[in-house]
Protein backbone atom coordinates (compact mmCIF):
# COMPACT_ATOMS: atom_id res chain seq x y z
CA UNK A 1 0.00 0.00 0.00
CA UNK A 2 1.06 3.61 -0.86
CA UNK A 3 0.69 5.56 1.96
CA UNK A 4 0.73 8.85 0.01
CA UNK A 5 -1.06 7.74 -2.58
CA UNK A 6 -4.68 6.19 -0.70
CA UNK A 7 -6.55 6.06 -4.24
CA UNK A 8 -3.70 3.08 -4.87
CA UNK A 9 -4.31 1.18 -1.99
CA UNK A 10 -5.79 -2.34 -2.19
CA UNK A 11 -9.34 -2.57 -1.39
CA UNK A 12 -10.50 -3.27 2.12
CA UNK A 13 -13.30 -5.40 0.97
CA UNK A 14 -13.08 -8.89 -0.53
CA UNK A 15 -13.46 -8.77 -4.56
CA UNK A 16 -16.75 -9.72 -6.01
CA UNK A 17 -15.33 -11.07 -9.09
CA UNK A 18 -12.91 -13.64 -6.84
CA UNK A 19 -15.35 -14.21 -3.67
CA UNK A 20 -18.84 -15.06 -3.70
CA UNK A 21 -20.54 -12.70 -1.43
CA UNK A 22 -23.86 -15.07 -1.21
CA UNK A 23 -21.41 -17.37 0.43
CA UNK A 24 -20.60 -14.78 2.68
CA UNK A 25 -24.08 -13.30 3.51
CA UNK A 26 -27.55 -14.49 5.01
CA UNK A 27 -30.53 -11.57 4.76
CA UNK A 28 -33.58 -12.42 6.67
CA UNK A 29 -36.88 -11.18 5.33
CA UNK A 30 -37.04 -9.05 8.59
CA UNK A 31 -34.06 -6.89 7.20
CA UNK A 32 -31.00 -8.57 9.18
CA UNK A 33 -28.38 -9.72 7.58
CA UNK A 34 -26.05 -12.49 9.10
CA UNK A 35 -22.26 -12.80 8.48
CA UNK A 36 -20.95 -16.61 6.99
CA UNK A 37 -17.75 -16.13 7.28
CA UNK A 38 -14.95 -13.33 7.90
CA UNK A 39 -15.68 -12.35 4.86
CA UNK A 40 -19.07 -11.56 5.30
CA UNK A 41 -18.41 -9.68 8.86
CA UNK A 42 -16.29 -7.36 7.22
CA UNK A 43 -19.06 -6.51 4.72
CA UNK A 44 -21.03 -5.64 7.63
CA UNK A 45 -18.48 -4.03 9.98
CA UNK A 46 -17.21 -1.68 6.50
CA UNK A 47 -20.50 -0.93 5.01
CA UNK A 48 -22.80 -0.36 7.96
CA UNK A 49 -25.13 -3.24 6.53
CA UNK A 50 -27.21 -4.09 9.79
CA UNK A 51 -27.62 -0.39 11.08
CA UNK A 52 -31.20 0.06 11.79
CA UNK A 53 -32.01 2.22 8.68
CA UNK A 54 -30.62 -0.51 6.15
CA UNK A 55 -32.42 -3.06 7.88
CA UNK A 56 -35.60 -1.05 7.74
CA UNK A 57 -34.68 -0.26 4.20
CA UNK A 58 -34.25 -3.83 2.95
CA UNK A 59 -37.33 -5.49 5.43
CA UNK A 60 -39.47 -3.34 3.35
CA UNK A 61 -37.89 -3.92 0.11
CA UNK A 62 -38.22 -7.52 0.47
CA UNK A 63 -42.19 -7.78 1.68
CA UNK A 64 -42.73 -5.25 -1.34
CA UNK A 65 -41.02 -7.84 -4.01
CA UNK A 66 -42.28 -10.61 -2.13
CA UNK A 67 -45.76 -9.08 -2.13
CA UNK A 68 -45.75 -8.23 -5.63
CA UNK A 69 -44.97 -12.10 -6.32
CA UNK A 70 -48.19 -12.96 -5.42
CA UNK A 71 -50.51 -10.18 -6.03
CA UNK A 72 -48.95 -8.67 -9.09
CA UNK A 73 -46.54 -11.09 -11.56
CA UNK A 74 -46.15 -8.26 -14.15
CA UNK A 75 -43.73 -5.59 -11.90
CA UNK A 76 -42.19 -8.43 -10.36
CA UNK A 77 -40.70 -9.48 -13.27
CA UNK A 78 -39.62 -6.38 -13.88
CA UNK A 79 -38.25 -5.78 -10.24
CA UNK A 80 -36.21 -9.39 -10.63
CA UNK A 81 -35.54 -9.79 -14.00
CA UNK A 82 -33.17 -7.97 -16.62
CA UNK A 83 -33.70 -5.00 -18.98
CA UNK A 84 -34.75 -6.17 -22.46
CA UNK A 85 -31.75 -3.53 -23.79
CA UNK A 86 -28.87 -5.26 -21.37
CA UNK A 87 -25.77 -5.07 -23.17
CA UNK A 88 -23.61 -8.00 -23.94
CA UNK A 89 -20.63 -7.46 -22.04
CA UNK A 90 -19.17 -10.96 -23.42
CA UNK A 91 -19.03 -9.78 -27.30
CA UNK A 92 -16.65 -6.14 -27.62
CA UNK A 93 -18.35 -3.55 -29.14
CA UNK A 94 -18.13 -2.83 -32.89
CA UNK A 95 -14.83 -0.02 -33.05
CA UNK A 96 -15.09 2.29 -36.36
CA UNK A 97 -11.57 2.76 -36.39
CA UNK A 98 -9.57 0.26 -38.56
CA UNK A 99 -6.27 -1.00 -37.61
CA UNK A 100 -3.17 0.96 -39.04
CA UNK A 101 -1.30 -0.66 -42.07
CA UNK A 102 1.53 -1.89 -39.79
CA UNK A 103 -0.93 -3.57 -36.84
CA UNK A 104 0.28 -1.23 -34.32
CA UNK A 105 -2.32 0.58 -31.88
CA UNK A 106 0.17 2.55 -30.17
CA UNK A 107 0.89 4.18 -33.64
CA UNK A 108 -3.03 5.04 -34.64
CA UNK A 109 -3.14 7.46 -31.68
Amino acid sequence: MNAANPLKRDSILPDPCVVALGDCLRVYSNGHIEALNSDGELLIDVLSLDESPMRERRRIIIGTIRSLAVHDKHPFTQWMGFPDDLPNFATPPNRKASAPADGSRFRAR
